[in-house]
């Protein structure tokens, strides 16, 4: 915005002029690279401002991370290192050419992990620091509704399709995003570009068929993959469907539809788990 960018160019101005007072005083080369490290700390915190905007970063939090304040509690420190990673990747992403569009839906994680945050512990926070190496390391993109990850499996090139917690399963968009991902990989990524694309996911367990209907969105995105392996035990669908993975089942939440099919589900016995599938080209 343009407001953002007048306090940028506001604190490089301010940088010159430091910089040439201090050269002119007696406290020496320390002071003055004191002032300097002082003033690229200030347009660091400007261009974090501007990315937090452009992804929909709530201000609370944006305030608290480009603030002078100590960032000591729910992982904001290391969201706040994460983001300075997310401005270094777009120098990366601008030389490679690809799309500032792509770049702001990739770096959206951020504020949609502190969304997630807040949803399931009733405050702004951020836990996912194990994972958002991948988007700030250009390993994964996000294209469309879905997140594509280029990894290996068993000495292959594989892309990895990650699904949202915010994307919309409707068929016609899935595809849409499966086209726009070739086209991607294939100019920016060849070495990618004929890979297969698998999934491991809850919404891909075939258990799911028992207690969703048959016009079901995740139903209709499943039937794109060929299921290859299902591990009835696995229970990630917990943090997905009921916002904690270690949640009580006597105290999860109510809220949807499939909260309260899935919770009688599982009551009666039933199981979820996970699988993992290739996707049919």
């Amino acid at each position: 915005g343009t407001a953002n960018s007048e306090s940028c160019m506001a604190a490089g101005l301010y940088e010159v002029c430091q910089y040439t007072a201090m050269k002119q005083e007696a406290g020496g080369p320390c002071k003055r690279r004191e002032v300097l490290e002082r003033n690229m700390e200030s347009k660091m915190k400007c261009k974090m401002k501007e990315l937090c905007r452009e992804i929909r970063m709530p201000e609370e939090v944006t305030e608290r991370l480009c603030g002078d304040g100590a960032l000591q509690d729910c992982g904001l420190k290391n969201l706040r290192n994460h983001l300075e990673a997310a401005l270094e990747a777009k120098e990366k992403y601008d030389a490679l050419g690809i799309p500032e569009n792509i770049y702001l839906d990739t770096m959206a994680v951020f504020s949609r992990f502190v969304g997630e945050h807040h949803a399931s512990f009733g405050c702004y926070g951020f836990d996912r620091e194990w994972w958002t190496h991948r988007q700030t390391g250009l390993k994964l993109f996000r294209i469309g509704e879905l997140e594509y990850e280029m990894t290996e499996e068993d000495g292959e090139k594989v892309i990895s399709v990650h699904i949202p917690s915010d994307a919309c399963l409707e068929p016609a968009l899935c595809q849409e995003s499966y086209g726009k991902a070739e086209m991607f990989f294939k100019k920016y990524f060849p070495e990618y570009a004929d890979c297969d694309y698998i999934c491991d996911s809850w919404m891909l367990s075939p258990y799911l068929k028992e207690l969703l209907d048959e016009n079901s969105r995740i139903l209709k995105f499943q039937q794109e993959y060929e299921i290859r392996d299902v591990d009835p035990e696995s229970r990630a669908y917990m943090q997905w469907i009921f916002r904690k993975e270690d949640a009580d089942l006597a105290e999860v939440p109510q809220e949807t539809s499939l909260q309260r099919r899935a919770k009688r589900w599982l009551e009666a016995g039933g199981k979820i788990g996970s699988a993992c599938g290739i996707l049919k080209r």
